[in-house]
């Protein structure tokens, strides 16, 4: 239902639709241009009626506001949780990963890049995943990147401190008792396991990759 006093034209909300998805490759279905139109009556809102609804794709483009990133914040999904998909970490414990330590001299780090990585619960699952079935192969070897388009995603991955939602399947308390520090209703995960991530906020659609030494090849990349 729109907030009375405030009226978002169809034509605003498809033209920032378009902004969005040429800039982050962002596709849209009937929902999300729905939640799309809610976001945009809340951000208007926020800004107290100063900005017309016809005027704020102007205001996306000004880089001098911080308005595109925040309405990316809200847009993104960050939906998921630890060892989502067990069927795909069971794929990386029995081929790739041998595969990849196999092709590789002994001395040669082994880069994996996570992209799209929401607030971090897939490349730590990773890295538990190595701590517990690759302890034999040298794990300072192993290199973890993770990139979101989400600036508030990746510092909530960075800081490590996660809800019960993010641990669904049962068979996974072997990994909350081992590497995770429960507070109440909280976990934050231990340092051993932190130190093997490295986060950076990145937009796949500019190119950017999360490794500055070009001579590095990535030999792994999860994107969901």
């Amino acid at each position: 239902m729109e907030s009375k006093g405030i009226i978002i034209p169809d034509s605003v909300v498809e033209d920032v639709k378009n902004y969005i998805s040429m800039k982050t490759g962002i596709k849209f279905n009937e929902d999300k241009i729905l939640s799309l139109k809610d976001l945009i009556q809340k951000r208007l809102e926020s800004l107290k009626h100063k900005v017309a609804p016809e005027n704020y794709r102007l205001m996306l483009i000004d880089k001098s506001t911080n308005e595109f990133r925040e309405l990316l914040n809200r847009i993104t999904n960050h939906e998921t949780y630890f060892f989502r998909n067990k069927t795909h970490f069971q794929g990386l414990k029995d081929f790739i990963i041998p595969g990849i330590i196999k092709r590789k001299k002994a001395d040669e780090e082994i880069i994996i890049w996570c992209a799209g990585s929401a607030t971090g619960e897939e490349p730590y699952s990773i890295a538990m995943y190595l701590k517990e079935h690759f302890k034999d192969d040298n794990l300072a070897r192993f290199r973890i990147y993770a990139t979101d388009i989400s600036d508030e995603a990746v510092e909530k991955s960075k800081i490590g401190i996660f809800s019960r939602r993010s641990f669904r399947d049962p068979s996974n308390q072997i990994f909350m008792d081992k590497y995770f520090i429960q507070d109440s209703d909280f976990f934050k995960i231990k340092n051993e396991i932190k130190v093997m991530v490295s986060f950076s906020v990145s937009n796949l659609m500019d190119g950017e990759i999360p490794i500055t030494d070009f001579s590095k090849k990535v030999d792994l990349i999860l994107c969901r």
